[in-house]
């Protein structure tokens, strides 16, 4: 069988309606709506697709998002992998590791760090790339009580509101010290889908925040505020009766007083390519979660 290699899948409505339908097969999801909103496009972000198709079918997949991120005040310019899929019927015939050699052999020298997020149960087949596990940590602190600034919900179905969310994105998240910069698409992936209702305004801080509750704890995805924010008026803003307890979904750049443990079990393990930059080996940090792919 000889396989067709592809990377002009987002603007070839058959290659992606295959892809998506190759995505929905494996994931239960799939990048149609976050296509046809526009934000899948060259203005928002640079995912790509890089796809091996037998008999014009989708035969597998490993796709690549350049990220920029601030960690520590300085650019890292990374390259994550993501959506690595096989179609059933053609797996074990080495489709993901010829995938794997090319993203990685057009990759080489334009990135300063490459990164994946692995399942368990294929944790063993990155390491054959040249990537190691690396350890992100998660921080969390009390919670303060309500007060000062409101927080109020988007409605992330108004142009208006949509429009208004990306404004407050430009102004980054200064309380961060791992930001991701730029990149709009991921961003509306998120929050114009399946978190869409998790956007708040607070507009006596002139802010965003995505915030999910889950029982006694605010779980604050990103915010995205002037520089000079104490993240104390942020919180203040989210809390709510019964919720004693914030944690981050990102990086603090102050982490005083904050809890630090080990991120064990989410989204899988992180690899990092060996001899590149690896920040995690040198800090304890997390990737925002709105910049997973």
């Amino acid at each position: 069988m000889r396989f067709e290699y592809r990377t002009d899948i987002r603007d070839n409505d058959v290659l992606r309606a295959a892809f998506n339908g190759l995505t929905r097969q494996v994931f239960g999801f799939d990048f149609a709506a976050w296509h046809d909103s526009g934000w899948w496009s060259p203005a928002h972000t640079g995912y790509t697709p890089h796809a091996l198709l037998a008999d014009g079918t989708m035969a597998a997949n490993v796709s690549a998002t350049p990220i920029t991120f601030r960690v520590a005040g300085k650019p890292l310019r990374a390259l994550q992998l993501g959506t690595v899929m096989t179609a059933p019927e053609w797996r074990g015939k080495g489709l993901a590791r010829r995938l794997m050699e090319q993203v990685l052999d057009e990759a080489a020298g334009r990135y300063d760090m490459i990164y994946l997020y692995a399942n368990d149960s294929v944790l063993e087949f990155y390491p054959r790339f040249g990537f190691a596990p690396a350890t992100e940590h998660a921080f969390s602190l009390p919670l303060p009580g309500a007060g000062g600034a409101a927080a109020l919900s988007a409605d992330m179905d108004s142009p208006a509101d949509r429009e208004k969310l990306l404004r407050l994105y430009a102004q980054g998240n200064p309380l961060s010290g791992a930001a991701m910069a730029g990149e709009t698409g991921l961003l509306m992936f998120y929050c114009a889908g399946f978190m869409k209702d998790c956007v708040y305004f607070i507009d006596a801080l002139n802010a965003a925040a995505v915030a999910e509750y889950d029982g006694d704890t605010l779980l604050l995805q990103d915010v995205f505020c002037p520089a000079g924010t104490p993240l104390e008026a942020v919180l203040r803003a989210l809390a709510r009766p019964g919720v004693s307890r914030a944690a981050l979904g990102f990086t603090p750049k102050d982490a005083a007083g904050m809890d630090c443990v080990p991120l064990v079990g989410e989204d899988g393990g992180l690899f990092v390519m060996k001899g590149l930059a690896n920040p995690f080996a040198e800090r304890k940090m997390r990737l925002p979660v709105l910049s997973h792919t």
